[in-house]
């Protein structure tokens, strides 16, 4: 990186430090209320979401993943659509 080049921060799969085979079970499963059930989400995190406020106030599983698809536009591409995911988070 060059000097005054800026590093950008954004979503990395390669850091996620979820175990695939636990995400695979959860994605089998019903998807449940509890926000501790998603993998990489445990007492502190879900603390945090439930700290927000108003549209960013996220106490249940459903309202996690209406917030992804929430930041979901018409010209948004994957890429940015988990970045934007990963900086509202």
């Amino acid at each position: 990186m060059s000097k005054g080049e800026k590093r950008r921060e954004a979503f990395d799969a390669r850091k996620s430090q979820i175990q695939e085979d636990k995400l695979a079970d959860w994605l089998r499963e019903p998807i449940g209320l509890d926000l501790q059930q998603v993998p990489g989400i445990g007492p502190a995190n879900a603390r945090i979401l439930a700290e927000g406020e108003g549209d960013d106030k996220v106490e249940t599983t459903h309202q996690l993943i209406g917030k992804f698809l929430m930041l979901k536009g018409r010209d948004v591409t994957p890429i940015e659509h988990c970045d934007m995911f990963w900086h509202w988070l």
